[in-house]
């Protein structure tokens, strides 16, 4: 499993005594998990790296580290995608709240027409004649002057 970690050194009288790994997080798929605790392992071959250099290191399952790699590179490489990746997503919500506002502006809008239309509609209620059935069996009618007037049914 790929690790990141950082190189410690244990020195008496200037010389390295002891060269490990301090693992920070680790990594499965593309998502970095930290290590939980203060986890060192042992990594002679590390000695060629500085003591606190950040690396990327590849850990068997008997806790071997193997392919010890300076890990600036890929971070740099990650940080880029991250800033890519964040402008990308500012573009998308700045479009999604040009959508939202057009969205309320159309739903305002086919509400005021809605209005107009009730009011249209109970403006032709108002002004169409009505047909109504009268007690005695006759029809009443209003004609356009809005008199009434009684016929058989």
């Amino acid at each position: 499993m790929l690790y990141l970690a950082t190189v410690q050194k244990q020195t008496k009288f200037f010389s390295t005594v002891k060269t490990e790994l301090k693992l920070l997080a680790s990594q499965r798929g593309h998502n970095w998990t930290p290590v939980s605790g203060d986890e060192v392992i042992p990594a002679p071959e590390a000695s060629n790296f500085n003591a606190g250099v950040l690396v990327l290191v590849d850990v068997t399952a008997s806790k071997k580290a193997q392919n010890i790699r300076e890990a600036a590179p890929s971070l740099v490489k990650t940080l880029q995608n991250f800033s890519y990746l964040q402008e990308k997503w500012e573009a998308k919500e700045k479009e999604r709240d040009f959508w939202k506002e057009a969205l309320t502006h159309q739903s305002a809008e086919l509400n005021r027409r809605e209005m107009e239309l009730r009011v249209q509609q109970e403006q032709l209620i108002k002004a169409t004649p009505r047909t109504g059935k009268s007690s005695s069996g006759t029809a009443k009618t209003a004609d356009s002057a809005g008199t009434t007037k009684k016929g058989e049914i």
